[in-house]
């Protein structure tokens, strides 16, 4: 009977538990939504609240206020996105062809952004208000995440030191390919308005994304290797 009692007792925890964090997860996504269609000052908690089919106080009760919200809203998509990155970077021993893993740094931001595809335009946005707040955010968020960069620097010094790169400032490197990546959804309204008029529309789609990956990587690695 007592193990009964336990065992039932056990399983409606897990369900909570499930429950609970589905409830967390519905939330974030409809912030996130608010916030970069809206922007952070102009985001309401109870705008949020109606979007994730939840009432206000359930909202308060998660997350307390729009500035944790805020926070845990930017932390979820920037965590995601160099998760996947880290995923990538494990799945390549320490021999990996340099050429490959800048392959793969690209399908993975061009992937997880094309998920999101408004939140590089928004994440500028906040960037260009310059408040106090979104720095102490994304330094919070990219000191818990530096093993990928490391990985790319101590490959990148390998293949330095075999003569098959340039010298070059890996830090640049990395603006750019980052840079490159973002603009493919920062440019979005403007590449398609003006392909559109031209009568050559283009469609962001997955074979679109497909080729800006095949573009970026290439453009890249003629920007580093050394011509044989």
């Amino acid at each position: 009977m007592g193990n009964t009692t336990e065992t039932s007792s056990a399983a409606l925890k897990s369900n909570i538990d499930t429950e609970s964090k589905n409830t967390g997860q519905k939330i974030l996504k409809a912030a996130q939504q608010e916030f970069i269609e809206k922007g952070v000052e102009s985001t309401r908690m109870q705008s949020i609240a109606d979007r994730a089919g939840v009432n206000k106080a359930l909202l308060h009760y998660y997350f307390r206020s729009k500035d944790k919200l805020f926070k845990a809203a930017l932390q979820d998509v920037i965590s995601g996105l160099w998760n996947n990155i880290q995923k990538e970077m494990d799945s390549h021993s320490k021999d990996a062809d340099l050429r490959t893993l800048i392959h793969s740094i690209v399908s993975t931001y061009i992937t997880t952004f094309a998920q999101n595809p408004d939140f590089p335009r928004f994440f500028i946005h906040e960037l260009s208000r310059n408040t106090s707040d979104i720095h102490v955010y994304i330094r919070e968020i990219i000191s818990s995440m530096n093993t990928a960069p490391r990985t790319i620097f101590t490959i990148y010094n390998r293949e330095l030191t075999r003569g098959t790169v340039k010298q070059i400032s890996v830090v640049h490197f990395m603006m750019n390919l980052m840079g490159m990546c973002a603009a493919t959804f920062i440019v979005k309204p403007v590449v398609e308005l003006i392909s559109k008029d031209t009568g050559n529309a283009i469609v962001f789609n997955d074979n679109f994304y497909q080729q800006r990956i095949n573009a970026i990587t290439e453009m890249a690695c003629e920007g580093i290797f050394v011509k044989q």
